[in-house]
């Protein structure tokens, strides 16, 4: 089926691409950067916000911008600020865009009169992948790979207090205020190591604990959905128990089962039990039978 874009001369309007990176020029060069570089929709700009030592880059397609501030949100915030475009991209720089991505979902918002529109994406693991549709509803995560109408940003923007789940707060804020879907087409990759051994290593910094915290305290009197508060607190759990505070981790783990009681979570409050090497076995069964 022909898109609107084929036929409409006057339907083009501008894209940033908002790509967000820090010390993994490597990433950067192989995935990132040349997923934006590839779109069939060519009146675009990109952005390249670096709170790292990438390195500047040599390409007239991209505008570089090394930052001084850090974190997701205030890289992206920055981004932001400096786009000329109408629309928004925000991406990071280990996943990918679909080459059609841009074309499919600009269509696709101006033919619905939406202000953002997101995908389904393809999640690559060590071992296999398979394609998820994000669930719509008012706690839906808005992280890269959503097209967003420029105007938003003119009332919220991604919190920058917020040192972890930046893009659920920003979903949340996003959907009292603004209108969204999501279309079932997969058009962007996640790249997730979860399982591997050589990954698995890395724990929660004090910064992101820290950064729980803040997001609980200012977005759990959102969550009025047991199922949604069942996450929240095992994703507290996980983060928790990876950081060194085991008990603690625990704690959110107990929580999550008596938000919402039910097999699965009592299944990931028994194998939390058995330590995380137990549990991250388990996990990757999970994800890879979904």
């Amino acid at each position: 089926m022909a898109s609107r874009l084929e036929t409409d001369d006057d339907f083009e309007k501008m894209v940033s691409i908002i790509l967000t990176t820090f010390n993994r020029r490597d990433l950067l060069l192989s995935r990132s950067l040349p997923s934006a570089l590839n779109q069939t929709y060519k009146d675009y700009e990109i952005i390249v916000c670096d709170d790292g030592d990438c390195g500047e880059l040599k390409d007239d397609r991209v505008r570089y911008f090394k930052n001084t501030c850090k974190g997701v949100a205030c890289n992206r915030n920055f981004g932001i600020k400096k786009a000329r475009g109408e629309y928004i991209v925000c991406l990071d720089d280990d996943n990918e865009l679909c080459p059609t991505f841009l074309e499919e979902t600009i269509s696709y918002i101006e033919g619905h009169n939406l202000d953002a529109v997101g995908t389904a994406r393809v999640i690559q693991y060590k071992d296999f992948a398979h394609t998820v549709v994000p669930k719509l509803s008012k706690f839906t995560s808005m992280d890269w790979g959503w097209l967003i109408r420029r105007e938003v940003f003119d009332v919220i923007q991604y919190d920058e207090n917020c040192k972890a789940n930046e893009d659920a707060d920003f979903g949340i804020q996003f959907g009292k205020r603004f209108t969204r879907t999501v279309i079932d087409e997969p058009l962007c990759v996640a790249y997730d190591e979860f399982g591997d051994p050589t990954k698995s290593t890395s724990f929660p910094s004090k910064r992101e604990l820290d950064g729980m915290i803040y997001f609980l305290n200012k977005n759990l009197k959102e969550y009025d959905d047991p199922n949604e508060l069942r996450y929240l607190y095992r994703l507290a759990g996980r983060k928790f128990y990876r950081g060194g505070h085991r008990l603690k981790g625990l704690g959110y783990f107990w929580k999550s089962f008596f938000a919402h009681p039910r097999l699965n979570s009592f299944a990931h409050l028994i194998f939390i039990h058995f330590g995380w090497f137990v549990y991250n076995e388990f996990m990757t069964l999970t994800e890879k039978h979904q």
